[in-house]
């Protein structure tokens, strides 16, 4: 019996993506590991335990200047914004100084006796982190030097690139930057067919992380469908593969050597490492 594949429209998918999206970065646990990276690159070390997601205002006239995602820690008076990059948008430096000014404004908002002692007054830290999805250039941190100060405002981001290579280095350990890649998707059959080229490099562990996910954003029709997949991927592998090839694959030569000695590329043999 052929399993009927889910349908969803544009307006379903796009509540998808959004409910996958909030999942993934409503708990501040997401984020902590990089904001701890860098604040310590610049000799700050805090207990950032109590960082939480914070919505702000997001009026007609700030929505396109504020951040994507922000959170707060107000025991250190500390602040993160995530931004996204995407293909064809102006440089992320704008995105990031724009998100910054709009957390100071929120900030003012939020605590009006700051401005009854100037002198006193003291300024959040704020952490920005962009999450490049540029599937072809590679954004690095920006730092602010000297030559970049000389009347200018600049301020430095920690980056992080959400692409199919950093989706193959996380998959055996973590879904979420799986599914942070997959919110980039347009179509619920964009989605699949980019989680068929990544499921067969997850682990059993993370597969079953990502369907419990999916379970609680109440989407069971999805995991269906994931299901399925993993179903065909495991069965398609296992009859295609040459007992010698399987041999070698089965050695314990690293992923290179492996693939070039049976002649398969690194993502078969990565994928055939896995099934069996």
């Amino acid at each position: 019996m052929i399993q009927k594949m889910l349908t969803l429209n544009e307006r379903q998918f796009s509540e998808f993506k959004l409910a996958l999206a909030d999942y993934i970065f409503e708990k501040a646990e997401t984020i902590q590991p990089v904001v701890k990276s860098y604040l310590e690159e610049r000799d700050q070390s805090v207990n950032i335990e109590h960082l939480k997601s914070i919505s702000l205002p997001a009026t007609p006239e700030s929505i396109k200047f504020e951040p994507a995602r922000a959170y707060y820690d107000e025991v250190n008076n500390l602040y993160v914004t995530v931004d996204y990059y995407f293909e064809d948008q102006p440089a992320p430096q704008l995105a990031v100084c724009n998100s910054c000014s709009e957390i100071i404004k929120y900030h003012f908002a939020q605590n009006p006796n700051l401005s009854t002692n100037i002198n006193k007054c003291k300024m959040p830290t704020i952490v920005p982190i962009v999450l490049n999805y540029h599937q072809i250039q590679r954004l690095e941190d920006y730092q602010v030097t000297n030559s970049d100060a000389h009347g200018i405002v600049s301020v430095p981001f920690y980056a992080f690139n959400i692409n199919q290579y950093s989706v193959r280095w996380t998959v055996q350990k973590s879904p979420n930057i799986l599914l942070a890649y997959l919110t980039r998707t347009t179509t619920y059959e964009n989605f699949l067919d980019e989680l068929r080229r990544v499921l067969p490099l997850a682990s059993e562990e993370v597969c079953l992380k990502l369907i419990e996910i999916l379970l609680n954003i109440n989407y069971p029709g999805v995991v269906s469908d994931i299901e399925a997949e993993l179903r065909k991927l495991e069965t398609v592998a296992k009859e295609e593969i040459p007992e010698h090839v399987r041999q070698v694959l089965n050695s314990t030569k690293n992923i290179e050597e492996t693939a070039h000695e049976a002649n398969v590329t690194k993502f078969e043999a990565s994928l055939i490492k896995l099934i069996n």
